[in-house]
C-alpha cells in the first residue's frame, strides 16, 4: 500500500489494458520509473488527504504513455509522470474545493483543475515537480482541451455550477 487507501493497483488501473510504470520524456526531460515511482507515492500522498476528508474514489492517476495516448490524453500530461490523479469525491464537489482552497498553504498542490465530461466532474490533483515550489494554480475544464484560470472565489462557485441540480418533488 502506497497509503493506507491507495495501493499501486489503484494507482494503474485501466481498461486500457497493461500499465506498467516506465521511462518517458516530458518537456524535454527523462523521468525515470524510479523518479517516476517516487512521485507516484508524493502524489498518493497528496490525495490521502483528500480521500481521509471526503471519501471517494481515484478514476484515472498513473498513466503510461501508451495509455494516455489511449485515453485521449494530453501529450505532456502530468499523469504519464505520476504527479496527478483525478480523484472523484464522495462529498459534494464544491464542498472539496472550498476546503482545498483554504487549506492550501498546507497542501502540496501545483494545480487544481475542475474538469466535466457529460454528467461526469472531478478534481484533478496535480503536484509540482521535486524540488519546485508547488504554485497552487486553479483551473476548470468544462470541456476536452479548454482551461480557464480562475480565482479562489471563482473556482468554489464554478464546482458550485458543475454539479447537478436536485430538483425539488
Amino acid at each position: 500500500m502506497l497509503t493506507p487507501h491507495i495501493s499501486l493497483a489503484d494507482v494503474t488501473r485501466t481498461s486500457k489494458g497493461k500499465n506498467d510504470v516506465e521511462q518517458v520524456l516530458r518537456y524535454g526531460r527523462i523521468h525515470s520509473a524510479d523518479r517516476i515511482t517516487k512521485d507516484i507515492q508524493r502524489t498518493a500522498e497528496l490525495v490521502e488527504q483528500f480521500i481521509v476528508k471526503f471519501g471517494g474514489t481515484i478514476s484515472s492517476f498513473y498513466r503510461s504513455p501508451r495509455v494516455n495516448g489511449l485515453v485521449g490524453g494530453a501529450r505532456n500530461s502530468a499523469h504519464v509522470v505520476g504527479l496527478a490523479c483525478d480523484f472523484l469525491p464522495s462529498a459534494p464537489l464544491h464542498d472539496v474545493v472550498a476546503w482545498a482552497v483554504e487549506h492550501a498553504e498546507e497542501l502540496a498542490y501545483d494545480r487544481l483543475i475542475l474538469e466535466k465530461r457529460g454528467k461526469t466532474c472531478w478534481l484533478h490533483i496535480q503536484l509540482a515537480e521535486e524540488g519546485a515550489a508547488p504554485q497552487r494554480l486553479l483551473f476548470s475544464s468544462p470541456s476536452g482541451g479548454l482551461f480557464v484560470s480562475a480565482t479562489r472565489t471563482t473556482f468554489v462557485q464554478f464546482a458550485k455550477e458543475l454539479e447537478p441540480r436536485k430538483v425539488a418533488a
